[in-house]
């Protein structure tokens, strides 16, 4: 840009220093911006990381919490044929809300027949126990516990939330504890 003095009036060297200063403050703007963009995206990466490693326990330590052998002998005694009058089926008496919660999360199609089958019966089972149920524990900002769990097995997770346990799961519940006291030696 010229000396002020080089222009023949003042208004053409105001036009041009306005737009310089323009360009200039448009150029820092858009850097700005990108760098700005840089830290957030940067920002959601670390929250979306630290939020999966506070709620989402890994599956092996969800694993130990929960001995499956004792949840399946009471469920159903080892019989994959078993039906309850609330209608859940097989090994783990799973219930169709838990079908279809896993069929969702899983994109599969399982139907009601297929939880007869041992090895489908297990996976659902063993992802409601080591997965699903300690997320939607810790969403409800709860503890992830072997007896939250089995609760929200036994009850479902909105027992736990409402810090009811029904006399059947307390029941349940006790029996866990001494077959597990049992299987220790």
């Amino acid at each position: 840009m010229k000396d002020w003095r080089e222009y023949q009036d003042a208004e053409n060297y105001l036009k041009e220093a306005y737009v310089k200063a323009y360009e200039m403050d448009e150029a820092k703007r858009t850097s700005q911006v990108v760098g700005v963009a840089l830290i957030f995206v940067f920002l959601v990466a670390i929250f979306a990381a630290v939020m999966v490693i506070i709620f989402y326990p890994a599956p092996a330590q969800a694993a130990e919490l929960v001995d499956m052998r004792i949840i399946q002998h009471i469920e159903s005694r080892g019989n994959a044929r078993a039906i309850s009058p609330a209608g859940a089926v097989g090994l783990y008496q799973i219930m169709p809300v838990a079908l279809k919660d896993y069929n969702q999360f899983h994109k599969v199609k399982y139907n009601r027949r297929d939880l007869y089958n041992p090895e489908i019966n297990t996976k659902i089972a063993r992802w409601l126990l080591t997965v699903r149920i300690p997320q939607l524990l810790a969403y409800y900002h709860r503890p992830v516990t072997t007896k939250t769990c089995i609760i929200a097995y036994n009850a479902g997770i909105r027992a736990v939330v409402r810090g009811y346990t029904p006399r059947e799961t307390r029941q349940y519940i006790i029996k866990y504890n001494r077959l597990k006291e049992a299987s220790r030696g």
